[in-house]
């Protein structure tokens, strides 16, 4: 179900990004986005893998999917009410 919705969503927003900035702009996002996603799975692999030696897999990870969501439903609200506010 997940990987569908994914398999859906991933070209519309690819689409959507693409018409939304240009060309030069999209490749140094795209470029500072790569390297801050290796530079973050640096940190969390080993910080997980000592969280769940201390915590227990279960816990660990329900606690860093609860955490994620609440940033991801945040991040809606803040792009909601800034959509709003600018109308």
């Amino acid at each position: 179900m997940i990987n569908g919705l994914q398999a859906l969503l991933e070209p519309l927003l690819s689409n959507y990004y693409n018409q939304l900035i240009p060309n030069g702009q999209r490749a140094t996002l795209l470029s500072v986005a790569s390297m801050g996603f290796s530079l973050a799975m640096v940190g969390s692999f080993p910080g997980i893998g000592w969280l769940i030696q201390h915590w227990g897999f279960t816990l660990t990870f329900g606690t860093s999917g609860l955490l994620i969501l609440l940033v991801g439903l945040g991040w809606l609200l803040n792009v909601k009410l800034h959509a709003v506010t600018e109308d």
